[in-house]
């Protein structure tokens, strides 16, 4: 019996040694057969990771594997594993754990993948990984087992001495490339670029490199994007450094190489990423060839320089005009008889001065929108200074433009009774909605001072 057990314990030895040898870059460490019953009826957890001597700073996955015979055995419970001096990220689990057939010392057993972490070693030196405990019920047992993954030990290996100036940490196998959505463009108008680095490896702990624009670029942070392959066993895809700037001086500016010092652990040396540099025109914002609108709205602002002062006299008068219609709809609500025409006409002054009323209500909302901007009593602008101001607010010149119109529409209602008396519902619903979307511009633009 004693012998027998010997060259039982000579042929596990071998065993081991062999898959050692063959498989030099995985580290396994499995639970030892004195721990399984004797008819292999017991399950038990093996510890494996993808690499047994990786640099610090490159990444590796921590595969936990359940063996069992029979019918699964229900987990009820797990404790995480110890994992000091790494950076850890535990993958999704399948919504399905598979099974498939596997031998160990001779046995036959079913394998299930319980658990896998994506592992990344800060420091040099060895580190050991145990502590992965599940507490589980069996199929023949109304108890429950704990089963404890035996510990395991990654030698990892500093990086070459003669680091380079500026490494931060990027370990793999990388390409880098930086992208404008257009190199010509106005001032004012917005350009997009994206610094873009795509390989394996260390994809989700290392920095990029940040874009620094000239100082009369205005520019949002960054905003970091990760876009991985689910179907790669390692951290494989891109990341996205995306940049949204103004440009508020016109000319031709120069945006240099950008560079990332990576290590690549295939080769043990240390490369240099760079980007293409590349040129980027900002032209001056054309003169502006006023539209068939402007054109208007200046000829309308002539005729209201003449009658008027300042906004405030047009609102006086409007209240005026209001005043009469009301007395004129009061006078003619006096008189003992009504025919059908006098109805008809009442019905329209009513319908005047909801128009009016309605006009009058947007005026001050176009006015107090462009007074949250930080310009003072746009109100008492004359209608060129306003049109002037709002230029400063680096809005297009569509927009100013549709601005304009939408004044001298409202003026139009507020002071001609003909118009009050042919607008129309659908008509005061559709400038409202005008209105609204012009206000949205104006709130989101930036006061150029």
């Amino acid at each position: 019996m004693k012998k027998g057990l010997t060259l039982h314990n000579y042929s596990t030895l071998i065993l081991l040694l062999l898959a050692m040898f063959s498989t030099p870059s995985t580290a396994t460490s499995v639970a030892p057969l004195a721990s399984l019953a004797s008819d292999g009826s017991v399950p038990f957890l093996t510890t494996v990771t993808s690499n047994a001597e990786p640099y610090a700073g490159q990444e590796l996955l921590l595969t936990y594997t359940l063996y069992f015979k029979g019918d699964a055995p229900k987990i009820v419970q797990e404790r995480a594993p110890a994992l000091q001096g790494l950076w850890a990220k535990e993958r999704a689990p399948e919504r399905l754990i598979k099974s498939t057939q596997k031998t160990i010392h001779g046995q036959s057993f079913r394998s299930a993948m319980v658990k896998q972490f994506t592992i990344v070693p800060l420091q040099s030196g060895t580190v050991t990984i145990s502590g992965y405990t599940m507490q589980c019920t069996l199929p023949a047992s109304n108890g429950v087992t704990s089963i404890t993954a035996p510990a395991i030990a990654i030698k990892v290996r500093p990086l070459p001495a003669a680091a380079p100036e500026g490494f931060s940490g990027a370990v793999g196998t990388f390409t880098l490339e930086l992208m404008p959505d257009k190199q010509a463009l106005s001032v004012g108008e917005p350009i997009t670029l994206q610094l873009k680095l795509s390989g394996i490896g260390s994809l989700q702990t290392l920095q990029l490199p940040s874009l620094l624009l000239p100082d009369d670029f205005r520019q949002n942070p960054a905003e970091l994007r990760l876009q991985l392959n689910h179907a790669s066993p390692l951290s494989s895809g891109t990341l996205t450094s995306t940049i949204v700037a103004w440009p508020q001086v016109a000319g031709s500016v120069q945006i240099p190489a950008i560079s990332l010092i990576v290590f690549n652990p295939e080769t043990a040396v240390f490369t240099t990423l760079r980007t293409k540099p590349f040129t980027i025109t900002v032209n001056r914002v054309p003169a502006q060839s006023p539209t068939q609108e402007i054109l208007q709205s200046r000829e309308q602002q002539k005729n209201n320089n003449g009658m008027f002062s300042s906004v405030w006299w047009i609102i006086l008068i409007g209240v005026l005009v209001l005043l009469i219609i009301v007395a004129f709809v009061l006078r003619r609500k006096q008189r003992p008889k009504h025919t059908a025409n006098q109805r008809s006409a009442a019905d329209v002054t009513q319908t005047s001065i909801t128009s009016a009323e309605k006009a009058k209500a947007m005026k001050q909302q176009i006015f107090g929108a462009i007074a949250e901007k930080g310009i003072q009593k746009p109100e008492a602008l004359t209608r060129n200074e306003l049109l002037a101001t709002l230029q400063q607010l680096n809005l297009p010149a569509e927009v100013i433009a549709n601005i304009a119109a939408m004044l001298n529409q409202l003026n139009h209602l507020l002071y001609h009774p003909s118009a009050q008396q042919n607008a129309q519902t659908n008509e005061i619903i559709e400038l409202e909605q005008k209105i609204q979307a012009l206000l949205k511009v104006v709130r989101q633009a930036h006061h150029s001072k």
